[in-house]
């Protein structure tokens, strides 16, 4: 799945993340730029919305930065086509069923996303073979 950046900042927020996240009206979403596009490895749902799993503008690869979950509201999407790599997690919240995607590890597994951020090795390998499988999965996609 491809993303593009319509939005970086808090105008045009849902008040559930408003709330949630401490943003407001004045953020600023440095860290992504409008009219790039970004590839997507997860597809959350908190507080009622859903949140993409993207690596930002600053993201190395070497983990100095790290993949984190954006607000879709951002974004328009520009390929639909899930990875072959995804599995689906199926929750229920608020007498709703809500399906993620993404890699099994962060769905399913607890702490592991939480393992990433704080840069424990085996974590953040875990997930930079997974980036990089689904970025060549894209790049195949598209026809490059």
């Amino acid at each position: 799945m491809i993303i593009k950046c319509i939005e970086n900042t808090g105008k045009n927020l849902p008040v559930e993340i408003k709330n949630v996240k401490g943003y407001s009206e004045n953020t600023t979403f440095e860290t992504i730029t409008i009219n790039k596009l970004y590839n997507v490895y997860g597809i959350g749902f908190y507080n009622n919305n859903f949140w993409f799993l993207i690596c930002e503008d600053h993201y190395d690869d070497n983990y100095i930065n790290y993949p984190i979950y954006m607000p879709s509201i951002l974004f328009e999407i520009v390929d639909i086509r899930l990875s072959y790599f995804w599995t689906v997690r199926q929750k229920k919240e608020d007498m709703q069923t809500i399906l993620e995607f993404g890699m099994k590890e962060i769905l399913y597994e607890d702490g592991f996303y939480f393992r990433i951020l704080e840069g424990a090795a085996k974590e953040v390998d875990f997930f930079k073979k997974y980036k990089e499988k689904i970025d060549k999965e894209i790049f195949y996609q598209q026809g490059y």
